[in-house]
This record gives structure tokens, C-alpha cells and sequence, in this order.
């Protein structure tokens, strides 16, 4: 999972955020476009938060990758680029997803890490899931002048798409499941 999550700082956020503005200046309609992706994004967020906060999955982890799958997407989106309406639901499906994601990832530490290993396992996983991305940052420019924005976009987003449905095929990443409220994680860990 962390190795995803490192995949994904390291393409995702410089890729929108260095080469997203440029796409959006020379081809979306400036500014004022780029800044409605965004808010969109933040829009998606919070449904995907309410929403998170009823919806039940079976596999929390499957769950949280495949809840990251549209940011890929959105990349993509940009490189082509898609009419500025479909961007924003790419957009929107982006932050519903950030937000869901992040609600299962961290019930899964919560239910499936001992309190006591919490904040190292927790700690562990920041380090991991953002130590490559200064170096992303440091990277799309060069990438970008090297091989053109467009496909720099797409291979971001191919990175992350892949990155993010690889680690569901990973056994131990599908055997975790949610627990009911107050019921013992390793009651429902067990099993293929």
C-alpha cells in the first residue's frame, strides 16, 4: 500500500499541479477554469465524506485504491484535453474519492493496527507515501520538456491508474476487512 501511495506523490500532485495550469492556460480557457477544476475537487471531497461516513465496504483497502483510480483519470483528461465538463466530473470524482479513500485507509489502521504501533505504523506510512514527491516535482518539468506535456500527463496517469489497481491483486491487501462497530479486527481477518 505505502509503495502505491509513493507511486501516486510521486506522479499525481506535480503532474496537476505543474502541467495542470499550463494545460488549463493554453487550452481550457485560462485561469478561471483551472480554478473551477479545483473547486470542484474540494466539492467532491465532501460528498465523498458524507458519504464515506455511511457507505460500508467489505474490503477497505480495495476500497481505498480503487476510490484513487479517477485521479489517473483526471490526468489523462488533461492531456487530451476533454471538454471542460468532463474534466470537472473527473474532477469531482477525484476529491469524492481522496475523501472516501482516506476515511477506509484509516479505519483500516485503526481496526488492524495495535493501538500501542499505531503512530510508528502511521508514521511509517507519511514517510513512505510522500518521500518521492519533491522529487516528482523536481522531475515534471524535465519530463514534460523531454517528451511533451501531453504525454507526460498520460504517463502520470497511466503510473497512477496502475499503481493504485496492482495493489488490489495483492493477496494480503484483499484479505483485510472492515469489522463490525466494536468488533475484533483479527475475527475478520482471517481467510483468502
Amino acid at each position: 500500500m505505502v509503495i502505491s501511495f509513493g507511486f501516486f506523490q510521486l506522479t499525481y500532485f506535480p503532474a496537476l499541479n505543474v502541467l495542470g495550469p499550463s494545460v488549463a492556460q493554453t487550452q481550457l480557457g485560462g485561469p478561471a477554469t483551472w480554478g473551477l477544476i479545483l473547486a470542484i475537487e474540494s466539492v467532491g471531497a465532501v460528498v465523498g465524506g458524507v458519504v464515506s461516513l455511511r457507505l460500508r465496504v467489505a474490503r477497505p483497502l480495495v476500497a481505498c485504491q480503487l476510490f484513487v483510480v479517477p485521479s489517473g483519470l483526471l490526468l489523462i483528461g488533461l492531456a487530451v484535453p476533454l471538454p471542460v465538463a468532463l474534466l470537472l466530473v473527473l474532477s469531482a470524482a477525484v476529491g469524492f474519492g481522496f475523501a472516501a479513500g482516506n476515511t477506509y485507509w484509516q479505519t483500516a489502521l485503526q481496526q488492524n493496527v495495535p493501538e500501542h504501533a499505531l503512530s510508528r505504523i502511521s508514521s511509517f506510512d507519511w514517510l513512505g507515501s510522500i518521500a518521492f514527491n519533491p522529487l516528482g516535482y523536481a522531475l515534471i518539468g524535465p519530463l514534460a520538456t523531454a517528451i511533451g506535456t501531453s504525454q507526460a500527463l498520460v504517463a502520470c496517469g497511466v503510473i497512477n491508474v496502475f499503481a493504485a489497481v496492482g495493489v488490489v491483486f495483492v493477496p494480503s491487501v484483499r484479505r483485510i476487512r472492515m469489522t463490525a462497530a466494536g468488533a475484533p479486527a483479527t475475527a475478520e481477518m482471517s481467510g483468502p
